[in-house]
C-alpha cells in the first residue's frame, strides 16, 4: 500500500432527491405570472403558465448538481458510495457534510468494526484510521436546510439558462454566490 489517499469510484445511490428550490419559487423568481397567446384569447387554460414547468424543473436539478460539484458539498440529502484508499490518513469523505457513516468495509468486503474507526471533524468527516487500500464506504450526507445563498445561486443559474436556453457552465454571478461554500481544496473542482 502506498502513502496516498485516492478515490477510485464515487456513486450517488440516493433513492430520491428533494430539490432545495421549488418550481413555484423558481417561477416567482423568473416572474412568470401568466401567458397570453398571440391572438389575445381569454382561454383560462393559458393563464396559469405551465408550458415550461418540465423544462424549469430539469434546470433546477441541473443547477443544484452543478453547484454541488463546484463546491464539493451535498446541499440536499444524498446517500453516497465511495471506493477509496486511505493510505496517508486524513481522508475527507467527499460531498459532505456527512450526517451518518452507514458502513465501512475493507477491499475483501469485511466490515470495519466501529472500534477500529478513528474520525475527526464536525460536518466534514475525516477518516484518520484505518489506513487501508480500496475501502468502500456508504454514508448519508447533506445540509439539514440548504443555505439561502445556495438557493439564490441555483435561482440565478436557472434564470440565466432559462433566458439563454443554454445549460452549460455555471455563470460567474452564481460562482461568486457559491464561493463561501466551496471546499478550498476539493478534488471536485
Amino acid at each position: 500500500m502506498n502513502n496516498q489517499n485516492l478515490i477510485y469510484d464515487i456513486k450517488d445511490v440516493s433513492t430520491s432527491i428533494s430539490e432545495p428550490v421549488t418550481l413555484g419559487e423558481m417561477k416567482d423568481y423568473l416572474r412568470l405570472e401568466g401567458f397570453t397567446d398571440s391572438d389575445e384569447s381569454t382561454t383560462d387554460s393559458l393563464w396559469d403558465f405551465d408550458l415550461d414547468d418540465t423544462f424549469i424543473t430539469s434546470l433546477i436539478s441541473a443547477a443544484r448538481k452543478k453547484a454541488e460539484d463546484f463546491c464539493g458539498c451535498s446541499f440536499v440529502d444524498h446517500t453516497w458510495k465511495v471506493m477509496f484508499t486511505n493510505g496517508a490518513g486524513d481522508f475527507e469523505f467527499p460531498y459532505g457534510p456527512v450526517t451518518d457513516l452507514t458502513s465501512l468495509a475493507y477491499k475483501d468486503g469485511a466490515a470495519v468494526g466501529a472500534a477500529a474507526i478513528e474520525t475527526y471533524g464536525y460536518d466534514f468527516l475525516v477518516l484518520d484510521y484505518p489506513n487501508s487500500d480500496k475501502m468502500t464506504a456508504i454514508y448519508e450526507a447533506g445540509y439539514e436546510d440548504c443555505p439561502a445563498e445556495v438557493c439564490l445561486a441555483i435561482k440565478q443559474c436557472v434564470a440565466y439558462w432559462y433566458d439563454n436556453r443554454n445549460v452549460g457552465s455555471i455563470p460567474e454571478l452564481c460562482l461568486a454566490t457559491l464561493q463561501p461554500y466551496k471546499r478550498a481544496w476539493t478534488w471536485l473542482g
